[in-house]
């Protein structure tokens, strides 16, 4: 009996310790797939871990390439504002040097040898309301009440200037101190050299006080500065002449020999336009006209024909209202006129349509 049960316990513990070392086993084979797994997730081929590096020295480059432009940009800014201001203050102290210049060579505290009277540059006087000129130009008058707003502007800034500084408040002022206005203002004069700039000099006067206050101005003109270039084609401007006719046939044929070599032969852009007054020379007219459009081959001619008494304004107003195609350059002639080819081109470059027009002084005197 105690055989059989020695031999079925160490039958059971046999069998135990078989199922320990198959747990052990089991246990140990499970760790060691634990750790090949992790291992293996771990561990990356070489080739991948070269790639990752070159990218990390390539990052690494461009953010120092990134930081040593940001310093050069910062680098440039600050030179190019250091030079921005260097010629600013370059530029100021020419003009300066350049308005002391003018300044020097103006008459104001010394004046210019001249070789005779004519040579003189005269001053104009002026009021608050008046100016008294002794080279009127077109407007033929020696006082010129109304003034032009360029001239107003110009003259009453000189004169603001003047009674700013009368009126600036000075270290020693006293309680008395006068105040000017522009009813104090007794007189001025000034003249413009072309070459140098303007000369003012005004005279401030209270009524009950004998003496008289003086200020010198001086504007000097600044260096020549460009303002626009543009290339003009006056190949395609037509110019419609309007001449006025009454019943000078021989005038008007001798115009018509000058007006066939001039815009004609030598411009070949233009159109004639003839108001007629009156019919008693129209045939004749019409056969100038006829025998010169066959002669020179030409057809831009319109005659138009008006009952009624010779008036050149008459006469121009309704030339110009005749022409119905596009838009065109206007040439208010005379039959007594003579001009250039070169005067035509002069009349396209120095007019601008709604803007520009030329008007030459002896055609003003003419025409009007």
């Amino acid at each position: 009996v105690y055989r059989r049960l020695f031999s079925v316990m160490q039958r059971r513990w046999f069998l135990g310790k078989r199922a320990i070392a198959a747990l052990l086993f089991c246990f140990v084979l499970l760790l060691y797939r634990q750790a090949c797994r992790s291992q293996s997730q771990t561990r990356r081929p070489a080739g991948e871990d070269a790639f990752e590096a070159l990218l990390q020295q390539h990052e690494r480059r461009y953010l120092q390439h990134s930081r040593n432009l940001t310093r050069l940009i910062s680098q440039l800014k600050a030179e190019l504002q250091r030079s921005a201001v260097e010629l600013e203050e370059q530029n100021q102290s020419e003009l300066e040097e350049f308005l002391r210049k003018q300044l020097r060579r103006a008459e104001i505290f010394t004046g210019e040898r001249l070789p005779d009277e004519f040579a003189v540059l005269p001053f104009e006087t002026f009021t608050l309301r008046r100016v008294y000129q002794l080279e009127s130009g077109l407007a033929r008058l020696p006082v010129e009440s109304l003034m032009g707003q360029d001239r107003r502007n110009e003259l009453n800034g000189a004169l603001e200037a003047a009674l700013h500084l009368l009126n600036e408040p000075q270290l020693r002022d006293s309680q008395q101190r006068r105040v000017y206005s522009p009813q104090h203002f007794y007189e001025g004069i000034f003249r413009t050299e072309r070459d140098k700039g303007t000369l003012y000099d005004l005279t401030f006067r209270e009524n009950s006080v004998p003496d008289f206050r003086r200020l010198v101005f001086f504007r000097p003109f600044a260096p020549l500065m460009k303002v626009k270039e543009e290339l003009m084609d006056a190949s395609q401007i037509l110019i419609n002449i309007i001449v006025p006719l009454a019943d000078t046939v021989d005038a008007f044929r001798q115009f018509m020999q000058h007006f066939s070599d001039a815009c004609i032969r030598q411009d070949g852009r233009t159109h004639l336009t003839v108001v007629l007054f009156g019919s008693e020379k129209m045939h004749e007219v019409k056969g100038i006209l006829d025998g010169m459009s066959r002669r020179m081959k030409y057809r831009n001619v319109t005659l138009i024909r008006l009952n009624e008494a010779f008036s050149r304004r008459r006469g121009l107003d309704v030339g110009a209202r005749a022409w119905k195609r596009s838009n065109v350059l206007l040439f208010l002639c005379d039959v007594n006129i003579r001009f250039s080819a070169e005067f035509l081109n002069s009349c396209r470059m120095n007019t601008e349509p709604g803007t520009a027009l030329r008007k030459p002084k002896h055609l003003s005197t003419t025409l009007s």
